[in-house]
């Protein structure tokens, strides 16, 4: 726990030095061993029965904060060196045989369970966090924060086209979440046709705020 917090409680910040150093185990100190076990069909294998086994037994008593979905970058961060973690892990297999065995054995379904639970938490609290920014900013007030002809202009677009780079942003995109942040970017795009609307029907527009709309509108869609 103390090298998985890092020095700071609470945190995960030492999950990929812990990583690494099992990592570095496998393939310094158990690397004959390993060759060893994998050259006959009939052998035991050391890598999923014994090394990822003991880490996941361990992950699962004294890092199961790890799999936490109630800090959305936390989770993020952790399930991103978890993957990175595993593939560096597969490379170690020498077949394919081996490595399909391994992504079918019951300890690797386990601990990939854990994640199962966690990512649909993790996007529904960044839905969450995108829809309400959104929300705030579809005023009829049409705030001016942006620079003619380089930037949109009102503050609903340009909120708007940051929660879509946000969805698309690597520090919250997951791949196994693609469909679903796709369809939230379809979303926004729809929230946002709708807020346009809305205000054109409002029949309270000034010329001023027609032409603002209007350049808002060509950006946005380029």
């Amino acid at each position: 726990k103390d090298h998985l917090e890092n020095g700071k409680r609470g945190s995960c910040d030492g999950l990929q030095w812990i990583y690494n150093k099992i990592l570095s185990f496998v393939q310094d100190d158990c690397k004959f061993i390993l060759d060893l076990s994998q050259k006959s069909t009939k052998s035991f294998d050391f890598l999923t029965n014994s090394i990822f086994t003991e880490f996941k037994e361990s992950a699962e008593k004294n890092m199961r904060v790890i799999f936490s979905s109630g800090n959305p970058d936390r989770l993020h961060k952790n399930y991103t060196a978890t993957i990175h973690f595993l593939d560096s892990l597969e490379l170690q297999f020498t077949s394919l045989q081996n490595l399909l065995s391994f992504r079918r054995s019951s300890v690797y379904e386990a601990f990939m369970n854990h994640w199962k639970a966690s990512i649909p938490a993790y996007f529904k609290l960044s839905f969450n966090e995108i829809t309400s920014k959104l929300e705030k900013h579809f005023t009829t007030n049409l705030e001016i924060t942006g620079t003619p002809k380089t930037d949109l202009l009102l503050d609903g677009s340009k909120v708007s086209m940051q929660m879509l780079e946000k969805c698309w942003d690597p520090d919250t995109f997951l791949s196994e979440l693609s469909y679903s942040f796709l369809k939230l970017s379809l979303e926004i795009i729809h929230q946002y046709i709708h807020w346009m609307d809305s205000l054109n029907a409002s029949g309270s527009l000034s010329v001023k705020d027609i032409v603002h709309i209007c350049h808002d509108l060509e950006l946005f869609s380029k």
